[in-house]
């Protein structure tokens, strides 16, 4: 199957033929191993020329990425004033963002192959054995944080005054106890309130906070 794709590539890429020939080892040094990546799909290869002809500057080396068996993505680059000689090699790094993510965690073999412009692709001179390397990815969308009673409010004392807040608009009862566990003051909000707290005793205060499902306990201090 591997080959077949790399034939179709080449073959959808590269319709003439002019004679010459020229062989690419591509290797992918990064990821160096298996890896798991959210968003974009990131790689470093590297690619041997190993001749026998010199590829010179301006000429063109294509490549593509294929994931699970699918050309998802090809281009190509110029090479430099040097260009690339028999036995040189050259690294490329590139960051690919897909239209579309997986919505949980999914193992995919991405291959990334490299074909030298089509003056080179003479049929049956192109050596196409080792011109592309593969490995593992793990992709999953970035899951979001879990919105609880915890991360949704915020309790805090200021001169004087106790701030209830939270960032959700259900109903959320609560009540104020001291260390002793004695109830100061109680009562329920929706996105923010303030309860005067002034007179009350120096120390810790407990908050404690439900919105019928959950419930959380919260400490402030008054000084």
């Amino acid at each position: 199957m591997k080959k077949l794709l790399i034939t179709a590539f080449a073959a959808t890429l590269f319709t003439a033929s002019f004679g010459q020939s020229a062989d690419l080892e591509l290797k992918v040094t990064m990821p160096a191993t298996d890896t798991t990546h959210d968003d974009g799909i990131e790689f470093t290869a590297q690619i041997k020329n190993l001749g026998p002809t010199n590829m010179v500057a301006g000429d063109t080396i294509f490549y593509g990425v294929v994931i699970d068996g699918t050309l998802v993505f090809n281009s190509g680059f110029l090479l430099g004033a040097s260009g690339l000689s028999a036995g040189d090699s050259l690294s490329f790094s590139r960051t690919l963002v897909p239209t579309t993510h997986p919505t949980t965690t999914t193992y995919q073999n991405v291959c990334i192959l490299a074909i030298p412009q089509t003056s080179y692709a003479d049929t049956g001179a192109v050596l196409t054995a080792n011109n592309s390397d593969c490995y593992i990815l793990s992709r999953s969308l970035v899951s979001t944080p879990e919105n609880t009673l915890e991360t949704a409010t915020k309790v805090f004392v200021a001169n004087g005054m106790l701030n209830l807040a939270s960032t959700s608009t259900e109903n959320i009862t609560f009540t104020v106890m001291s260390i002793n566990g004695q109830v100061v003051s109680q009562g329920n909000f929706s996105s923010n309130k303030q309860v005067d707290l002034n007179g009350m005793a120096k120390g810790i205060y407990a908050v404690v906070l439900s919105n019928g499902t959950e419930r959380v306990t919260k400490k402030v201090a008054i000084q």
